[in-house]
């Protein structure tokens, strides 16, 4: 019996080193230098989406319909590409949720985001 345990260890180790270790993509955001100076951008460009704790969304301080935000960020971005995407989320707010919104963002052809919780 002891053998078998030194065995079925042996190939527990044999098949942890021996494997090829899966990366699974993520979400690929691009962090703020500390060595950079902040950018200051007009608000003109600047675009806010609030996501609230009880699952309304707003574009512009008005409410949205979370499937909508996609085609109104795409015509912004076609008049605009300069636009910047502020998302301002609660903290209640699903993980899930937000992704969704971040996707439409990357989606919808617009490169720069920040993310603030409220």
């Amino acid at each position: 019996m002891a053998s078998m345990s030194d065995i079925a260890f042996l190939l527990i180790i044999f098949f942890m080193v021996a494997s090829v270790f899966i990366i699974k993509d993520g979400l690929h955001l691009v962090l703020p230098d500390k060595q950079r100076k902040p950018v200051i951008i007009a608000s003109k460009n600047v675009i806010t989406i609030e996501m609230f704790d009880d699952g309304t969304i707003t574009y512009d301080e008005k409410e949205i319909a979370g499937n909508e935000i996609e085609e109104k960020l795409q015509s912004a971005f076609s008049e605009n590409e300069k636009i910047f995407v502020l998302l301002r989320v609660s903290k209640k707010v699903k993980y899930s949720d937000t992704v969704t919104v971040i996707d439409m963002v990357k989606f919808a052809g617009i490169k720069r985001l920040s993310i603030r919780m409220m």
